[in-house]
């Protein structure tokens, strides 16, 4: 490189020194030291430096040479052309000055494209490629070189999703959005690209140059993670449907005694219809009674079924309006036994004309059932156990509904991860009753929290939205 440079500058002294004898000691009366512009751009490439050191000689040997022609005599056209001469030479080197900032300034551009990791493609009016950086080299894998002149479109395979890429170039110069095109490899990437349109000094387009993302893993990761929250919604709802049916295996004794009294019944009422029957002048007045009385124990016994079956049945949550006193009232029913064999009081509180909720039946079912259990459960033993239910409206277009105790209440410790999954402060439980609780109390649009009662207690309060203006809107949430 350094040697270049010396011979680039003996033969521009050589031409100098050529010209400046011409121009001093020949009759050619022409402009001959114009021609020193010849020289100035000869080392122009070399450097800044070496340029203006070059124009100051030029313009040194062009006076000489003046000087030794003309004297101080005979300066006429001389003069003029010296001016001339003088002038060129200046302006040659201001042009190249320029010249040379101008393409520093595009060099360290193009330095600044290759350094990116993103890809950039400049192409022209055609979609031939004229320039491609290191980041589309080491992405798509054709070389400089391989890629340039190549039509874009056809060798990278390139599809745009929306197919609104030209539009948006004519309309407003620019385009930004997706675009998968293949590698040399053969790999489809999909890419974040965008482009904008190359002008002319006129303003008219010349090209596009564009810069693109490879967003490929990003995307297949999230369709994993997608594909990860929909199995993990899945198997919450297994869960939730385990726990449920769990629940049920608890309170399966319960159930049996629940249908057991009311088939006990129909027994009984059957056979005392049969004695009134058989006697020498039936009492018919008996018998009809005993007949109603069979077919109420036959409803409650059907009731009992019902509760059970929409307990366990495994169906999609279907939001509706819901009574919560009438909801109420089945679970209560349902646990009637269970709380009887504990000597524990149901009693329920309910604010009068409650609105009515938002919800799936079912699942707040399940709800009140998990929580009244778990209170039963921790209920005092000593014959004066008690658990309440109560529910008010509470302003912010909600229902609370409330399940409290008068047992020794939650641990301080265990306060905290009272609604971890598989945490449990009784040595039996499996730990996923609150937690599918507050889950599904959450999907609901509601919330689910707990604190200690004064001086003993527990209460458990979960929230659900109600039914009016905001019921269409809550039904699309849970859909």
């Amino acid at each position: 490189m350094r040697m270049k440079r010396d011979i680039t500058l003996l033969v521009a002294a050589v031409l100098a020194l050529g010209i400046f004898v011409i121009d001093a000691f020949t009759p050619l009366n022409g402009a001959i030291a114009v021609l020193q512009i010849a020289v100035i751009l000869l080392v122009a490439p070399v450097g800044q430096r070496a340029l203006l050191m070059c124009g100051a000689a030029c313009a040194g040997l062009t006076v000489a040479s003046f000087a030794i022609g003309h004297g101080l005599g005979g300066w006429n056209g001389a003069l003029v052309r010296l001016i001339v001469s003088l002038v060129a030479q200046a302006i040659t080197v201001v042009l190249s000055l320029r010249d040379r900032s101008t393409r520093r300034s595009l060099d360290e551009q193009a330095r600044i494209l290759d350094l990116s990791h993103d890809t950039v493609i400049i192409r022209d009016r055609t979609d031939r490629i004229i320039d491609w950086n290191r980041g589309a080299e080491t992405l798509y894998g054709w070389t400089r070189d391989e890629a340039i002149g190549c039509v874009c479109a056809d060798l990278l395979q390139s599809h745009i999703p929306d197919g609104k890429a030209d539009l948006a170039l004519c309309r407003e110069g620019k385009w930004a959005g997706h675009i998968e095109r293949t590698c040399r490899d053969g790999r489809r990437l999909t890419l974040a690209s965008r482009w904008l349109v190359r002008t002319d000094a006129a303003g008219e387009p010349i090209g596009v140059i564009e810069s693109s993302i490879d967003l490929t893993e990003q995307i297949a990761s999230e369709a994993e993670r997608n594909q990860a929250r929909m199995q993990l919604s899945h198997l919450s709802a297994e869960l939730a449907h385990a726990a449920g049916v769990a629940t049920l295996g608890q309170m399966s004794a319960s159930i049996v005694h629940e249908v057991n009294q009311p088939l006990t019944a129909i027994i009984n009422y059957g056979n005392s219809t049969r004695r009134w029957l058989n006697q020498p002048e039936p009492d018919m007045a008996e018998v009809r009674q005993c007949i109603d009385r069979i077919i109420a124990s036959g409803q409650r016994a059907a009731d009992v079924i019902r509760r059970v079956r929409d307990m366990a049945r495994k169906v999609p949550a279907r939001p509706e309006a819901l009574d919560l006193a009438d909801l109420t009232a089945q679970v209560l029913a349902l646990l009637e036994t269970e709380a009887r064999r504990g000597k524990v009081r149901l009693t329920q509180t309910l604010a009068p004309g409650l609105p009515r909720v938002v919800g799936d039946r079912v699942q707040v079912q399940q709800v009140l059932v998990n929580l009244v259990m778990n209170a039963i459960q921790a209920a005092r033993p000593d014959g004066s156990a008690e658990v309440k239910i109560m529910a008010e409206p509470t302003g912010a277009g909600q229902l609370a509904v409330t399940v409290c105790d008068n047992g020794p209440g939650v641990p301080a410790d265990a306060m905290g991860r009272l609604f971890e999954a598989f945490y449990s402060t009784k040595a039996d439980g499996m730990g996923i009753g609150l937690s599918i609780c507050r889950s599904l109390v959450e999907t609901l649009g509601g919330t689910l929290t707990a604190q200690n009662g004064v001086p003993h207690g527990a209460s458990f309060t979960f929230t659900l939205p109600l039914a009016g203006d905001g019921c269409a809107g809550t039904h699309e949430a849970l859909r």
